[in-house]
């Protein structure tokens, strides 16, 4: 078959690849135009403390605690508290398919991003989940540094009973006195840092807040120009189909 006879039977067939072509075009543009456009804003988070950038990232841990975090943003206790703290009118579920985050590999910072059918809900919910993460989180680290000093109040209680008993027994042990002397100080010190150690380092912090939501173009008319092409190539290959079983059919004849 020469580019001739593919011509000549392309022309024949023209009637056949306009209307797959308008068929395939008329779908994808109905489908296309029909969509509601989305916005789409950002938050971005760091965990550790601006103040020794230097230190952020892999070698701190941080990079690990922020891939952590980040998978934490869809868990539903987290979007329970932003809804809680924001007033918004959604469910965990119905925030969790608006939500989406994504860290860097070795990176200290991740990006908590919203979509939404409208600019003022995708920001709205981009810093409510933001927030909600660092409440949940802060909340956590309060209820360690609680239990921890428990523990240490327990401690110093056991130590000041074994010391009573020493003064109180016979034999007075005044090495072990002065060692449980050093135990108490070192507790004590600890129990006034538990604050300070578990707010520096491994802190989440927000760097900045969603202010204004991109919107995200359908791109229909680009769908549409493609999804013509590509009928009109399904056209000529049924056009090329028909003109095979005319000549078969002739040639029976």
């Amino acid at each position: 078959m020469d580019l001739v006879e593919m011509l000549s039977i392309m022309w024949r067939s023209k009637w056949i690849i306009l209307l797959t072509a308008t068929i395939s075009a008329s779908v994808v543009a109905y489908n296309s135009f029909r969509v509601q456009p989305s916005y789409q804003a950002e938050a971005i988070l760091v965990v550790g403390n601006l103040a020794t950038g230097s230190q952020l990232g892999r070698l701190g841990g941080e990079d690990m605690l922020a891939a952590t975090y980040s998978d934490l943003i869809q868990t539903p206790v987290v979007l329970r508290k932003a809804i809680e703290q924001s007033g918004l009118d959604k469910t965990p579920a119905e925030l969790e398919a608006l939500i989406t985050s994504e860290t860097a590999k070795e990176s200290p910072y991740f990006r908590l991003q919203a979509t939404d059918y409208t600019s003022e809900d995708a920001i709205e919910e981009a810093n409510a989940v933001a927030k909600g993460l660092v409440a949940y989180l802060d909340e956590l680290q309060v209820e360690g540094i609680k239990e921890s000093r428990e523990k240490i109040v327990a401690e110093l209680a056991d130590i000041e009973k074994e010391q009573s008993n020493i003064r109180t027994g016979l034999a007075k042990d005044d090495g072990r006195l002065h060692a449980l002397d050093q135990v108490k100080l070192f507790l004590n010190e600890q129990y006034e840092e538990s604050a300070v150690q578990s707010f520096s380092g491994s802190k989440l912090r927000i760097i900045s807040l969603a202010d204004v939501a991109t919107a995200n173009k359908s791109n229909a008319w680009r769908n549409t120009i493609i999804a013509f092409f590509a009928g009109a190539l399904a056209g000529i290959g049924l056009g090329f189909a028909v003109d095979s079983v005319r000549k078969a059919l002739l040639r029976e004849d």
